[in-house]
């Protein structure tokens, strides 16, 4: 009776641990120019010939707050066995096993590996080039919860990104209990990627970042309750700084000019790009050694027109910088102004 009891026991803790590791996700595959690559698959075969994932050893959260590599492809940073080419500019189509509710953004980094990535092991610098996060004007506001009801995801490519080898980076960060610390769940994983057909141009790794150490327990985007982004408060910043441009380089030698596609906090379709207008702002700041606050002005030269409580500026916005008659264009921080 009591080895049955014992057995018992032993069999709801292993369903409750099948429910867990079920509860998460991961691609499972990319399309990339028309090639379907295998991602790799976390319970499969210590090998898996083909596959473009770096691998990793389960389907749960990284550990961005702990010693280690593991924020930076959920795994050793092992090399994967197969790099994809693909051209500039390609839409990267990633089809997802994700049936998590994890409300959140959608972030997208690249990393020049300098040479064979298959000999890279490196932290970055990491460019963002892409990233999606709460937009209140959608009737499926979080990019994550886009992404669950499609299980798949596009991923734009700089059309400007130099000829190379590159690590593709996604990640998913999950923010349903990022109310405690340490409580938000990281989703990354990397691909090796061969790219031709750029236009000329550097890569920015100066602007870049090294992902382990750069996410902090109490960063704003990180430490946050969720359910304090409403449609009426949809200000959010995700960590990892904003979407880099991408330079070109023309007859005159490098430009700070972009071609690559930004996403932002407030972007309506994970493969859309943005248009720059040209609008004159009047920007005040104030600061003190506690707090830093910017309020932006618009003018009223003719352009498209915000509307309340749409996103208005900050670094790497193209969209409109003109609100709606009634509301102003306020900086929450560096990387997102909202008309109120």
């Amino acid at each position: 009776m009591q080895f049955t009891s014992k057995l018992a026991q032993l069999s709801a803790l292993a369903a409750v641990l099948v429910s867990s590791v079920a509860a998460h996700g991961n691609i499972i595959s990319y399309v990339i120019d028309g090639v379907t690559y295998p991602a790799w698959a976390p319970y499969g075969p210590t090998s898996q010939p083909g596959t473009i994932n770096r691998p990793f050893y389960q389907n749960g959260p990284a550990t961005p707050f702990e010693s280690g590599v593991s924020i930076l492809c959920n795994g050793n940073n092992l090399a994967a066995t197969t790099s994809a080419p693909v051209t500039a500019g390609s839409t990267i189509h990633t089809v997802w096993d994700w049936t998590s509710v994890h409300p959140g953004p959608v972030m997208g980094y690249l990393a020049s590996c300098n040479g064979p990535c298959s000999s890279f092991f490196g932290d970055g610098p990491w460019v963002k080039f892409q990233q999606d996060g709460y937009d209140p004007t959608n009737a499926t506001p979080w990019a994550e919860e886009r992404l669950r009801a499609a299980s798949a995801w596009d991923f734009v490519l700089p059309k400007n990104l130099p000829d190379g080898e590159y690590l593709l980076r996604t990640e998913i960060l999950g923010l349903h209990a990022a109310s405690n610390l340490k409580g938000a769940q990281f989703y990354p994983s990397c691909a090796h990627l061969v790219v031709s057909g750029g236009e000329p141009g550097p890569f920015p790794s100066a602007q870049g970042i090294a992902i382990d150490g750069a996410y902090q327990d109490t960063d704003p985007g990180i430490l946050v309750a969720l359910y304090t982004i409403t449609p009426q408060n949809p200000a959010y910043t995700a960590p990892g700084g904003p979407v880099i441009p991408f330079p070109t380089a023309g007859p005159g030698g490098p430009s700070s000019s972009s071609t690559s596609t930004s996403h932002t906090s407030t972007s309506t379709s994970s493969s859309s790009t943005s248009t720059s207008k040209s609008t004159t702002t009047t920007t005040t700041t104030s600061k003190s050694s506690t707090t830093s606050s910017t309020t932006t002005k618009t003018s009223s030269s003719a352009g498209p027109t915000q509307t309340k409580y749409g996103q208005c500026g900050g670094q790497g916005w193209a969209g409109p910088t003109t609100c709606a008659a009634g509301s102003t264009c306020t900086a929450s921080n560096a990387y997102y102004s909202q008309c109120l």
